[in-house]
């Protein structure tokens, strides 16, 4: 139940008990009263019937009210009530017409008298037992009357034909029947007050308590009536003057009900309205919108069907009918919203308040009112007397009537600023912050409608995929803000390569791609080359120019793919190709690149479940000392054997899990099981050789060395000077003073470092003297042509130089003749490593190896160029 109905049940409550108290509500009974008592005193018949015609007009405007009413009050009960009195007040008009000295249809009989009374009485009496169960259900008015109407017409038949029991006896008096029926009409009176009092659903209280008033006053006046003897007598006249106040209770219960409660309703609803209408914040117009309804029924009645189209042909109506609609009132709230410093300023300049577009809300909702919906609610763009646009929701309830359009609540509410949020969520959701581009989000949702546009018009879009060659060497050296900014310079030569109707977008980090509309496989690679030229043009960055180039990855489709999902994939296929192939190049998809993908997707899958399930191995091969012969260190060398493959080799898989970001629980492994091997070789020999782990640069990146090397020394018991970890120059690409730390923290624990592959990279001399390393390794492809090979030589010689000026130790790599082991003994190389003197040999070969040699040395046969 509202809260406003609970005001109008407690006000109507109020109402009830005052009416059942106050003198006023007894003006009427207590005037006629005293006119009908001294009535009877000079003229009984007189008095009868003044009294009877009370009653019974009384019980036919009991009627004629609910009946009138109750399509508003819905009110089973009093319908209930008013259908039976309808007919009982036809059985005492009856009553009244053959009362004794009447002689209208009959001569008057106090016989008939009695009997149409007792007939009223019982229908009285069963009609108030019955009611508060018919509160309960609903109820049909037609039904009742005809119900009532059977049962009155059936007991006057009984009456009129004689088969009515005998009441009065002229001369004697009433009969005993008519004595036990009163009797028996009380008891049911009786069952009748406390069936109402036990009522809970269907009766209100203020009905409860009338009607229950109205019981009491009838059980009252039949109890007068079995004391009476003659129909002159006292009691029966008291008995006439209660059941006339029964009677006015009983109407006065359906006039509060059907008629003082609603218009205390309709009181308390409208000053409800208009506390609301006041003291809301939200802007209320009360506008009229009667002449313009007019207008449109007219227009109906001449056969316009369809509104819309309607005023679309006749714009000059939309703007007649604007005209007709009055603004009767605004709220506090609308002077507030629209900067009007009163109602007579806001009434005087209402037209600046409506925006370009108003006729087109005002159409709309025109169109809503022909179309009798329920509600209308717009978006709709409004202007403050400043001049300021903001943006509302309009909004009304269609009224049912015609009458209902003369006073219409109009509510606007500003969301100007949720409209501006959810623009700036919009953009953060769908644009790039640093750039400006369209993100990853907005750029699917565009591939999806250029693919649609394809497939519907018959037409191409190339998709190409973009990444920055040399972006993260920038970023690393020169910090995060210069590399925002070459991602701002690049997205702006980007913007100007290409047409308006295309789409650029900054999927992440250096990661770009571009939207190409209807565009031919000429027109592509003419596009595709402009770009790899304007990027790789230098930008001026910090008062320095930095160089990179692009990769370019392209998918065409229809040819390519007809989802966004595999034209992506496609393109992403074609950019790794074209990164495979070096720095600023391109790759237009082609189905072998598809093929490509295919396996490098399966040997990812491979990869994956090779971790999992623990398929690699690890082989050794042993670092011999130049001078002495003997094995000083031995190089760990991971292996995979695929169960169904076979060897896979390193070169594949090992670039692959950088990639993906398994090569540090695989590096862990290798540094683990190396570490446990190196300490069982000391059971072997009384020397054994040191184990050299290559750690990946990856592996700085994604988990903590120090941390780690601590961990598997302590755990494998292994001495810090056994274990030396080859780094590559790729490393010094990084963050170079956070390596340096890294770096200085593991060779103070003991563990040596080496440079692997040294040559092939980024060489420097400074950051070698920076570098905590004891050892440089000569990469294999400088020795394999030694030393025949005039230039290797050179190169070879010049390490070997500078190495010694900075105390370092150098292996070399890849010697497989005594050649180039002599060269290199001769030219000062204090570590050889290659076939020559071993294969990679699994951890039990390497211990037969190794127990092979001396006790004194781990080495093989000592080369001729060693032992001469």
């Amino acid at each position: 139940m509202t809260k406003e109905w609970m005001v109008v049940n407690l006000t109507a409550q109020t109402i009830v008990f005052n009416s059942l108290i106050r003198w006023k509500s007894w003006v009427t009974p207590a005037v006629i009263t005293p006119i009908l008592l001294i009535t009877s005193q000079f003229n009984h018949l007189a008095f009868h019937t003044l009294i009877e015609l009370s009653t019974i007009l009384i019980s036919f405007l009991m009627f004629s009210l609910a009946w009138s009413t109750k399509r508003f009050t819905r009110n089973d009960f009093l319908i209930f009530l008013a259908c039976g009195y309808l007919w009982i007040g036809l059985l005492d008009l009856m009553h009244s017409l053959v009362y004794k000295g009447m002689n209208v249809f009959v001569e008057g009989s106090g016989n008939l008298s009695v009997q149409f009374w007792l007939s009223a009485r019982y229908l009285e009496a069963i009609l108030l037992f019955a009611a508060p169960f018919a509160a309960t259900r609903k109820q049909n008015g037609y039904f009742l009357v005809s119900m009532f109407g059977v049962l009155a017409v059936g007991l006057s038949t009984l009456i009129l034909f004689g088969y009515f029991p005998v009441g009065f006896i002229e001369g004697y008096g009433t009969t005993s029947f008519k004595s036990y029926s009163e009797y028996l009409i009380i008891f049911i009176l009786i069952l009748a007050l406390f069936n109402i009092k036990r009522n809970r659903t269907g009766i209100s209280i203020s009905e409860k308590r009338f009607t229950s008033a109205a019981i009491i006053l009838t059980i009252c006046a039949e109890t007068s009536f079995t004391n009476y003897v003659e129909i002159y007598g006292f009691a029966n006249i008291i008995g006439h003057v209660f059941k006339l106040c029964s009677f006015w209770l009983l109407f006065n219960t359906i006039v509060i009900s059907n008629l003082k409660k609603p218009f205390i309703a309709l009181r308390n609803s409208e000053e409800c309205f208009k506390r609301l209408f006041e003291n809301s914040e939200v802007s209320i117009w009360n506008e009229d919108f009667s002449e313009a309804i007019f207008t449109l029924q007219k227009l109906r009645r001449k056969g316009v069907t369809d509104l819309s189209q309607y005023l679309k042909k006749n714009e000059q109506m939309a703007w007649e009918l604007a005209a007709m609609v009055r603004v009767n009132s605004v709220n506090e709230a609308t002077l507030k919203l629209f900067g009007a410093k009163s109602t007579e300023e806001f009434h005087c300049r209402i037209n600046e308040t409506f925006a370009d577009n108003a006729i087109d809300t005002f159409k709309k909702a025109l169109n809503a009112i022909w179309e009798k919906r329920k509600t209308f609610r717009s978006e709709a763009n409004y202007r403050t007397l400043d001049g300021e646009i903001i943006t509302c929701i309009i909004s009304f309830q269609i009224p049912e009537t015609v009458d209902g359009f003369h006073s219409i609540p109009v509510t606007i509410v500003d969301i100007t600023r949720q409209k501006r949020n959810e623009a700036r969520i919009w953009h953060q959701a769908n644009f790039d912050n640093l750039t400006g581009l369209a993100n990853r989000n907005l750029f699917s949702d565009r591939l999806s409608n250029a693919l649609k546009h394809t497939k519907e018009n018959q037409t191409s879009v190339a998709l190409l995929c973009i990444d920055l060659d040399g972006f993260k060497y920038v970023n690393d050296t020169m910090g995060h803000q210069v590399g925002d900014k070459l991602l701002q310079e690049t997205s702006q030569r980007l913007v100007s390569l290409v047409r308006k109707s295309d789409t650029i977008a900054r999927l992440g980090g250096d990661e770009f791609a571009i939207l190409l509309h209807d565009i031919s496989s000429h027109e592509i690679e003419a596009s595709v080359h402009e770009i790899l030229r304007t990027l790789a043009q230098p930008y001026h960055l910090e008062g320095r120019d930095s160089f990179v180039s692009a990769s370019i990855g392209v998918a065409v489709a229809p040819n390519d793919g007809h989802d966004s999902v595999t034209l992506m994939r496609k393109a992403d296929s074609a950019l790794y190709k074209a990164k495979a192939k070096g720095r600023n190049n391109f790759e237009i998809f082609t189905p072998k690149i598809d093929i490509e993908a295919t396996h490098r997707r399966e040997l990812e899958e491979a990869l994956h479940l090779a971790v999992k399930n623990k398929e690699f191995n690890i082989h050794y091969q042993p670092i011999v000392n130049a001078v002495t012969g003997s094995v000083d260190c031995v190089e760990a060398l991971i292996r995979w054997n695929h169960p169904d493959k076979g060897a896979i080799s390193p070169f594949k898989f090992i670039p692959l899990a950088e990639e993906i970001g398994l090569i540090a629980p695989i590096g862990e492994w290798v540094l683990r099981e190396s570490c446990k091997a190196a300490m069982a070789w000391s059971t072997i020999v009384k020397e054994p050789p040191g184990i050299s782990v290559n750690v990946s640069s990856r592996q700085f990146q994604d988990q903590n060395i120090l941390d780690l090397v601590q961990l598997v020394l302590l755990e494998t018991k292994l001495p810090a000077e056994k274990l030396t970890l080859e780094i590559t120059e790729s490393l010094l690409l990084a963050d170079i003073q956070a390596i340096l730390e890294q770096l200085k923290a593991i060779r103070s624990l003991g563990v040596k470092l080496s440079i692997d592959d040294f040559g092939t990279g980024y060489s420097s001399l400074s950051y070698l003297k920076k570098l905590p390393v004891s050892t440089l390794k000569i990469d294999r492809s400088f020795v394999m042509n030694l030393p025949t090979d005039s230039e290797d030589v050179t190169l070879v010689k010049t390490i070997l130089l500078m190495t010694k000026s900075l105390s370092l130790d150098v292996v070399a790599e890849g010697v497989e003749t005594e050649v180039q082991a002599e060269f290199l003994q001769s030219s000062g190389c204090q570590y050889l490593q290659g076939y020559l003197y071993s294969k990679p040999l699994s951890n039990s070969d390497l211990m037969d190896y190794l127990s092979k040699h001396s006790q004194s040395a781990c080495s093989e046969k000592v080369p001729e160029y060693l032992s001469g």
